[in-house]
């Protein structure tokens, strides 16, 4: 995170994430605090409440495809 996000955007200042046993624990609690990002969890099971984070993917998977094939020609 420190390397792909922070370093070329700067740091957040909320993150969605979903709530998948990785973003659950004492590093991404430490992470966070250290720089004062503030960070919820989308509901289970429940697509529509995770909009955001769904519309998000679709836009990032489009961006790496291009670039993916822009760096095989």
């Amino acid at each position: 995170m420190i390397k792909r996000i922070i370093t070329h955007f700067g740091i957040p200042q909320i993150v969605i994430l979903d709530n998948s046993l990785i973003f659950i624990g004492d590093n991404l609690s430490k992470f966070v605090a250290k720089y004062g990002i503030y960070y919820l969890f989308s509901s289970n099971y429940y697509l529509q409440g995770n909009g955001l984070a769904e519309s998000t993917n679709k836009n990032l998977t489009q961006i790496i495809k291009r670039i993916i094939e822009g760096n095989l020609r």
